[in-house]
């Protein structure tokens, strides 16, 4: 795996709400780790309702998506991929983003995953940019 690949799918990864936890995190007054290390789902339920919830769905809905970079795989899943293909296309705004979702439509007809893979990274790239530019105004 390049490391194009890697940055690409780590890039996707906090875009679909998920963080790295390099390693558990203690939790001084239990003794034990409260997270999984790797790539866990931002912390929006307690951890609880976490260990209840049924982990067999599809990886975008799991709480814990990865233990390493290397286990990403929205470069080579369609399961991985489509799930943020379908955020990017809420977040869809016609008359901005034009020639991005043009260029991602076109990658999904190709049937590559591969190719849907590098347009959702080229969207998400601006995306962050968009988003960077907003907030220092």
């Amino acid at each position: 795996m390049t490391k194009d690949i890697i940055e690409g799918n780590k890039l996707i990864a906090v875009f679909m709400d998920y963080e790295y936890i390099p390693s558990p995190i203690p939790v001084p007054q239990r003794g034990y780790a409260e997270k999984q290390f790797g790539w866990n789902r931002k912390m929006k339920w307690s951890p609880l309702y976490i260990k209840s919830m049924d982990h067999s769905e599809f990886p975008h809905k799991r709480y814990h998506l990865a233990n390493t970079n290397s286990d990403l795989k929205f470069h080579s899943s369609w399961d991985w991929l489509m799930p943020v293909v379908q955020k990017i296309c809420k977040l869809h705004r016609p008359s901005k983003e034009y020639f991005l979702m043009e260029e991602l439509y076109q990658s999904c007809i190709d049937d590559s995953p591969i190719k849907v893979w590098k347009a959702v990274v080229k969207f998400i790239e601006w995306h962050n940019e968009q988003i960077a530019v907003a907030a220092k105004k």
